[in-house]
């Protein structure tokens, strides 16, 4: 369906969500929009170094599947060269940044204030952490978890854990933080040793 149908079906009161979408968005059933979402909103062009508006994403459309929820307050920019698509019963919770051409595939959970850049693939039933942000041009695989705060700047595999920024497996990032609190014991220790060994560089000459 396009938008004229979707003014009707949402449970948003908010004239935002419902004003001048007509010819780039096109809706699933079950669609939810809660409170102010920005849909269809024109990307901006990067490669020439300043803020312009893409007149090529005339062409592309922002596609929400059947049973799409979006929260309160999220910004999703139409597709450039392709559409930019959230997939079939996804939840995009509140203030969330989807950038142009991004999939985002199904039953995928978006935790409020997460940013997905332009043309980033998510696969299915991945779950991604509040304020997260994600690199353009990057593939994050199927039921992928990512923590809250990570920035996901590389491909990801299946099944991965991620967290930290860079994001790195959860479970090398438990040991790299365990050892934070120990770096000023270890610096003490080495300039000891450094010491020792100069000592005894001098003793033998």
């Amino acid at each position: 369906r396009t938008v004229d149908r979707l003014t009707g079906s949402t449970r948003s009161g908010d004239q935002h969500a419902r004003k001048g979408h007509r010819r780039f968005v096109s809706a699933g059933q079950g669609l939810t929009l809660i409170g102010a979402v920005s849909v269809e909103r024109a990307a901006f062009d990067d490669r020439i170094g300043k803020i312009a508006v893409d007149r090529a994403a005339d062409r592309s459309l922002v596609v929400l599947e059947d049973d799409v929820e979006v929260g309160s307050g999220c910004v999703i920019e139409r597709g450039t060269l392709d559409n930019t698509v959230i997939g079939k019963g996804s939840k995009v919770g509140d203030a969330v940044a989807i950038g142009h051409g991004t999939k985002i595939g199904p039953h995928c959970l978006l935790v409020p204030q997460a940013g997905i850049a332009g043309t980033a693939e998510l696969g299915h039933h991945c779950v991604i952490g509040g304020q997260v942000g994600v690199v353009g041009h990057i593939k994050v695989g199927n039921m992928v978890k990512v923590g809250a705060q990570a920035g996901v700047i590389n491909n990801v595999p299946d099944g991965a854990t991620i967290v930290g920024s860079p994001a790195i497996d959860a479970n090398k990032a438990k040991r790299a933080y365990a050892l934070i609190e120990t770096l000023p014991d270890m610096r003490k220790k080495l300039r000891t040793l450094d010491k020792e060994v100069k000592r005894l560089k001098d003793t033998q000459e």
